[in-house]
């Protein structure tokens, strides 16, 4: 009995994982991606039907005989929560199953970088999802889940966040979000959540050979092969933030210096810009913005800060070899004033590499690839399939 009832929710997620990628197909067209069954479809449909995530609507041309009912995923049916987790704000989001955003809001998390500060900071992002849930009328049973995202290395099972280095935590539990939710969660690295929004979002992303880099107040990165994402034996691959590419007085959070993320972060760019002008807090909006107008101290700035960015990937390329590169973060925003130059630095140098192995591009999603990979890691676990 077990066995059957089990191979009927597998039959059943294959059918939801294909009209969440088509969102609406005929019956055939569902039985011939699947491999299952005309009648193995339509009782499946009509269990979804049931649950009113998808419906009928209207019927395809037919190509001899009886017109094909168009059977369609209704976006509003079910919706999942984003949370990212920086070292400045709390980000989140509420997607529909088309993964549009519904609801956005943040707040800060200045102050608040101790044990128990980052836990009431918690508490809080408690109180915001329950008061977003209340702005859209949903109902909790409608609700797939709660994805978080994290700068730092996770435990999955024990819901934990080992080590993060730019929030000043070390080992801290987030067991206690598990009671205040009657729907399941789930965390993840900033990076390879950033890496899977991309992966599912993103239709320039790869999952042959890929690497994104998340380029915010740090430096993330992960590794997508046809395997799944390379973790690594303790799941601590793609800490590439923490590589030293140069000596530097500065110290960075994880207690060395000379860490990559010190040269190539946003907080890095910030810094060569004070550093050069003496404007005591600069945006990095202002500094592209007199970028592209030609200023003087900004273009030296830029110019510097793509070196230091080019480095970085140079090592990237020689460790993984890679087909793809992604750069998501902020600066996302200005590929097009960016993009020539930073491959000029990088395969100025690159002895192995030339600019046909390896595709090398900012990302679509900009700052959102972090927090909408988190949204869609509930979708992914209750019905994306395997082969997906």
């Amino acid at each position: 009995m077990y066995v059957q009832q089990h191979e009927k929710m597998i039959n059943r997620d294959k059918v939801l994982a294909t009209l969440f990628e088509h969102r609406q197909l005929t019956k055939l067209d569902i039985s011939r991606i699947t491999n299952l069954s005309i009648p193995t479809v339509t009782s499946n449909i009509t269990s979804l039907i049931e649950l009113g995530i998808v419906d009928e609507a209207g019927v395809a041309n037919s190509t001899g005989g009886r017109k094909p009912k168009i059977v369609r995923l209704l976006p509003n049916s079910r919706f999942s929560i984003g949370v990212e987790i920086t070292p400045t704000k709390v980000k989140l989001v509420i997607i529909n199953l088309f993964c549009e955003i519904q609801l956005r809001k943040e707040f800060s998390l200045d102050e608040l970088k101790t044990t128990s500060g980052f836990h009431r900071a918690m508490i809080k992002m408690a109180d915001v999802v329950q008061e977003m849930i209340k702005e859209l009328h949903i109902q909790s049973q409608c609700i797939m889940g709660i994805g978080i995202s994290v700068p730092g290395t996770v435990n999955r099972e024990q819901f934990v966040l080992e080590l993060a280095p730019n929030l000043g935590l070390k080992q801290f539990s987030l067991q206690f979000l598990k009671d205040m939710f009657p729907f399941p969660l789930y965390i993840e690295n900033e990076a390879n959540a950033g890496a899977f929004g991309e992966l599912m979002l993103d239709k320039q992303a790869s999952d042959e050979h890929t690497v994104y880099v998340s380029i915010t107040e740090g430096i993330g990165t992960s590794i997508i092969s046809k395997d799944g994402f390379y973790k690594g034996n303790k799941e601590r691959a793609g800490e590439f933030g923490h590589m030293h590419t140069g000596n530097s007085e500065r110290v960075c959070s994880c207690g060395r210096t000379g860490c990559w993320e010190l040269f190539s972060s946003e907080t890095a760019l910030l810094n060569l810009y004070k550093e050069q002008t003496g404007v005591e807090q600069p945006k990095l909006a202002e500094i592209m913005e007199r970028h592209i107008a030609k200023d003087e101290d900004a273009q030296i700035v830029v110019k510097q800060y793509l070196q230091n960015i080019a480095l970085g990937i140079q090592n990237i390329l020689l460790a993984i070899d890679p087909k793809q590169i992604i750069i998501g973060g902020e600066l996302a925003k200005y590929s097009d004033q960016l993009i020539i130059e930073l491959r000029k630095f990088i395969f100025s140098q690159a002895v192995f590499h030339n600019e046909q192995d390896v595709d090398i591009n900012f990302s679509s999603l900009y700052t959102d690839s972090s927090i909408l990979g988190a949204a869609i890691t509930p979708y992914k676990q209750l019905f994306l399939t395997d082969e997906e």
